[in-house]
C-alpha cells in the first residue's frame, strides 16, 4: 500500500488530493505485463507482472499523509489524515476497501503510526510524546490512548520501531542536534484503565456534540 498523488474533480476544478493506494499482486511475478518487461529496459524503468492490479482505498476531504503501515495479519492499514479539527489523526482501513476509522483523538498531530504485533494495539508521536492506542475491533475501550514518554517538544520522537515481541519500542530523539537512539518499555494499561479512557472518548465526544 501507498499515497499516491490523486487529481479529483470537485465543483468542476481538478483538485489534488493524497489518497491510499494498495497494489493486488498475483501468484505468479514472473510473467511480464502488458507494460513491457519485468526488468525494465535502458530507457524505461521496471513494469510490474502480468495481472497486477491497483485500487484506490480512501476518498478523502483532506490529504492522506506520512507513512502508512499494515497491521502483521494484513487486514488492517493505518495512515493519518485530519479529523474535522484540522489535527491529523491515525485513520485504519481494511485493503479489501470500505470507510475509514478513525483510531487516535489526540489534540496535536499524530505522527510515524507502528503496529504492536498483536495488531491490538498501535504507537505512535503526538505532542512530543509517544502515545499507544487501542485498536481492537469491537471493544469498548477502542480509540482510548495512553502516555508512553514525557512530552519533549524540543526533541520530539521521531521513527518508532516495535521490538518483535512487542515490549520495547525503539525511537530517535535529537541531543545537541544530533539523532541519538533511545528505547522505551511498550506497556499496555489493565483493562479497568481502559475502560476508564473509553468513558472519557463518550464524555469527550458529548461535548464535540453540545459544541
Amino acid at each position: 500500500a501507498f499515497i499516491g498523488r490523486t487529481m479529483d474533480l470537485v465543483g468542476g476544478s481538478a483538485v489534488e488530493r493524497r489518497e491510499v493506494y494498495i497494489v493486488d499482486i498475483p501468484e505468479d511475478i514472473t510473467v511480464p505485463g502488458p507494460d513491457g518487461p519485468l526488468e525494465g529496459t535502458d530507457t524505461t524503468f521496471p513494469m510490474p507482472p502480468e495481472g497486477t492490479v491497483q485500487r484506490r482505498l480512501t476518498y478523502s476531504d483532506s490529504n492522506c499523509n506520512g507513512i502508512i503501515r499494515c497491521s502483521k495479519d494484513g487486514s488492517r492499514i493505518a495512515f493519518t489524515r485530519a479529523d474535522g479539527n484540522g489535527v491529523n489523526q491515525v485513520h485504519l482501513i481494511s485493503p479489501l476497501g470500505g470507510e475509514p476509522v478513525q483510531a487516535t483523538f489526540f489534540d496535536s498531530s499524530a505522527n510515524k503510526p507502528w503496529w504492536h504485533p498483536s495488531g491490538d494495539y498501535l504507537f505512535s508521536s503526538s505532542g512530543g510524546s509517544i502515545w499507544g492506542t487501542n485498536v481492537i475491533p469491537g471493544d469498548p475501550a477502542f480509540g482510548t490512548s495512553w502516555m508512553i514518554t514525557e512530552p519533549t517538544p524540543s526533541a520530539a520522537p521521531d521513527n518508532l520501531v516495535v521490538s518483535p515481541d512487542g515490549n520495547w519500542i525503539a525511537f530517535c530523539r535529537k541531543i545537541d542536534n544530533v539523532n541519538q537512539i533511545f528505547v522505551a518499555p511498550a506497556a499496555i494499561p489493565e483493562p479497568s484503565m481502559f475502560l476508564l479512557g473509553a468513558l472519557g472518548l463518550l464524555a469527550l465526544a458529548s461535548v464535540r456534540r453540545r459544541g
